[in-house]
């Protein structure tokens, strides 16, 4: 009986077989791999029962193996395809290869978007500076725009433009807001009436004059000339104004000396000290000189000066315009000017 002689293509294990093993698949006895037994070139026409596998370089061995049960029916022929060793690295998949490139494309896109960001946020903030700059030393930047917008409303304003009708009397202008003081004088002759807004001494305490309102009054009007915007005046002249029910104060003028004793107005001085306001009536010894103008929208303009024989040499003088008060201090109708009431 021919035997078979081959190596283990797995191991390089020497076998020896039976001539009748040719072209099954048996399990290497070293590596206990599935190897397939190699058919040679002539084989036995009939295929006895196997003999038993034999490990070794040579089939000659004195001692022959035991007898064994004949071998299993032969599996079904199997083509042996030894196993490929792995490669160094597992090549990506195509699905792996497709999530590198996308990501590796999402990132590229986000550094360009923040790119362009910081750029233009650059950009910008140098044209605002330039544009800022350009405007300073064009118009002279906010300062030059406020200046440019008073003038419009200086030049749309009714109360600055030029009147081109009859001059105004010099009643009818503006109280001025410089400061003249008035010098105290018992001298009706040497007393002058100084130009600008009303001022003085009350009680030895300077006096600038706030607010001047008229308020009818059953035998005429009472002028108030007062400093201070509370409920009690820090410093006021009060003047009674005698007047018959049909008369106004239009245009009308008092000039009154130490030596005048018929019905003089009686003058009121009040001050604050201490925390208390304290009051004082003149009903002569004073020196007054008393010229209103001509009723406006705004009130009736008038120009005063008034002497107190008082130890402090209280004087106030200068230009004021009183508007009307009703009973309680509220504003009274505006009078209606006569020249205009005349026009028609």
């Amino acid at each position: 009986m021919s035997e078979i002689k081959f190596s283990c293509p797995i191991c390089a294990q020497h076998i020896s077989c039976d001539a009748q093993w040719a072209g099954m698949q048996i399990k290497c006895p070293a590596c206990e791999k599935e190897i397939m037994i190699p058919v040679p070139s002539s084989a036995p026409a009939t295929a006895p029962p196997p003999t038993p596998l034999k490990v070794g370089l040579s089939t000659a061995a004195t001692r022959s193996a035991p007898p064994v049960a004949p071998p299993p029916p032969a599996a079904p022929h199997v083509p042996f395809r030894p196993a490929l060793s792995p490669a160094a690295g597992d090549a990506p998949s195509g699905t792996g290869r497709r999530i590198a490139v996308w990501a590796a494309v999402i990132v590229a896109a986000a550094g360009a978007l923040y790119g362009a960001f910081t750029w233009a946020s650059s950009a910008q903030k140098k044209f605002n500076v330039a544009r800022e700059k350009d405007a300073a030393e064009s118009d002279g930047g906010q300062v030059g725009h406020i200046a440019e917008l008073n003038s419009v409303l200086d030049a749309t304003d009714p109360g600055k433009q030029p009147y081109s009708g009859y001059s105004a009397p010099e009643f009818a202008k503006p109280v001025e807001e410089k400061i003249n003081p008035p010098v105290w004088t018992l001298d009706v002759a040497s007393a002058k009436i100084p130009s600008g807004k009303a001022n003085g001494t009350i009680s030895g305490s300077p006096f600038v004059i706030d607010r001047a309102y008229l308020q009818k009054m059953p035998t005429g009007y009472a002028l108030t000339v007062r400093q201070g915007a509370g409920f009690q005046a820090e410093r006021e002249v009060l003047i009674s104004l005698p007047l018959k029910p049909s008369e106004n104060l239009d245009a009308r003028t008092w000039k009154i000396g130490t030596s005048t004793t018929n019905t003089n107005p009686r003058v009121t001085k009040r001050w604050m000290a201490g925390g208390r306001q304290y009051t004082k009536v003149y009903t002569n010894g004073y020196v007054l000189t008393l010229e209103f103008g001509r009723s406006t929208i705004d009130g009736l303009p008038a120009r005063i000066f008034v002497a107190l024989p008082d130890e402090e040499k209280t004087v106030v003088g200068g230009s004021i315009e009183a508007s009307f008060l009703l009973a309680g201090g509220t504003a009274a109708p505006r009078p209606v000017r006569r020249d205009l009431v005349d026009d028609y």
